[in-house]
């Protein structure tokens, strides 16, 4: 069976209309024919694996075909945002899946900043990408309809210098009425350790999910205009201050994760034996990449949507406009664990600069 008889099957058996008040729609979208098909994911789906990740794997279940490749068009590529995002405090994440180009296995991806909560003040839930595109295309969502565009000016652009081209180009502004998923180089060229961006940092990073939305030659997937409130919300709208005072008044949030980020879990890693080290041939390191050493560096802090928390360190290794990486997002636990002690890094200016360089590439 084609992905698009399972596809027209799937649609045929979904609901038409909302299944609770804030629920958005699943959009199924047929790049080489450039048709759009809706529905909304069953209740008993939601109730029994919520929304974002687990009915993500409902349509990956329903639509994959396991004699294909994973770089096959017939393969979907899945994008998919929680029941609260977009609603509730610090729930701005959202979910891209499919099947691994890299592991063979399954890919699902987790991250944050402005898109899975943009897409769901959009009126979409779910986006299933399959097909591939004729030619490079930006697919852009304004008031829950999708325009097919000719992505063919921003081949070869990387995560910096394509944010900056497509306000420019488009209108609008990050974070207020705009925000993208895209790949970089590394994604057009099917690396299989290339990321989509959704961000200037935040990533959707394992399994080789760039490679994936490479192969259906989809550059971009932008949301642009106007974000709306959920009216249905409204009544509830009064416990999220609430919710945001409890985040902000717990320890690890108050005194480490806004006002350090993720880089504070390096210390206590380090000192308990826990660190990967020079490929985990040893398991601590120097304290030279302690949080605080990074304060230096730190320009400010930010956050994805409406979270209170703004765990997001931000860096400045110099103020001289020429050097492209010479300022960025991060870097995270994670990336200051593997581009320290797992390589034998001891210097924190080099592991900031890999951070922005591997944010910039996509990888």
């Amino acid at each position: 069976m084609s992905i698009r008889d399972r596809v027209a099957t799937l649609v045929a058996e979904l609901p038409q209309e909302p299944q609770y008040p804030t629920q958005g729609a699943t959009l199924f979208v047929d790049l080489e024919r450039r048709d759009i098909a809706r529905g909304y994911t069953p209740m008993r789906v939601v109730k029994a694996l919520l929304a974002g990740r687990g009915a993500n794997m409902f349509y990956l279940h329903r639509l994959l075909d396991e004699s294909l490749e994973p770089l096959h068009p017939d393969i979907p590529l899945i994008f998919g945002s929680g029941v609260l995002t977009g609603i509730v405090p610090s729930a701005a994440r959202g979910n891209a899946t499919s099947w691994s180009p890299e592991s063979g296995v399954l890919m699902d991806c987790n991250a944050g900043d402005y898109f899975p909560s943009f897409i769901r003040m959009n009126g979409i839930d779910h986006i299933v990408l399959y097909g591939r595109a004729a030619a490079w295309t930006l697919l852009r969502i304004r008031q829950g309809d999708v325009e097919f565009l000719d992505a063919t000016p921003y081949l070869g652009l990387d995560n910096i210098d394509l944010r900056e081209r497509i306000p420019s180009d488009l209108g609008g502004t990050w974070n207020r009425d705009l925000a993208m998923v895209n790949v970089t180089r590394a994604g057009e060229n099917l690396v299989l350790t290339s990321a989509i961006m959704g961000g200037p940092k935040a990533c959707y990073a394992r399994g080789g999910p760039g490679a994936k939305m490479g192969s259906l030659k989809v550059k971009a997937i932008l949301v642009q205009g106007q974000t709306r409130d959920f009216e249905t919300a409204q009544p509830y709208k009064g416990y999220n201050r609430t919710i945001a005072q409890k985040l902000l008044e717990t320890s690890v949030v108050k005194h480490a994760l806004k006002t350090m980020g993720t880089p504070f879990l390096y210390r206590p890693s380090r000192m308990l034996g826990a660190m990967g080290t020079k490929n985990n041939q040893e398991t601590t390191w120097t304290d030279k990449l302690d949080a605080e050493n990074i304060t230096p560096y730190r320009s400010g802090m930010a956050g994805c949507f409406r979270c209170p928390v703004n765990c997001r360190p931000l860096n400045e290794l110099n103020q001289d406009p020429a050097d492209k990486y010479g300022r960025g997002d991060g870097p995270e636990y994670v990336t200051l664990g593997k581009f320290g002690p797992n390589v034998g890094i001891d210097r924190v200016e080099s592991v900031i600069r890999l951070n922005n360089i591997c944010n910039d590439l996509g990888l």
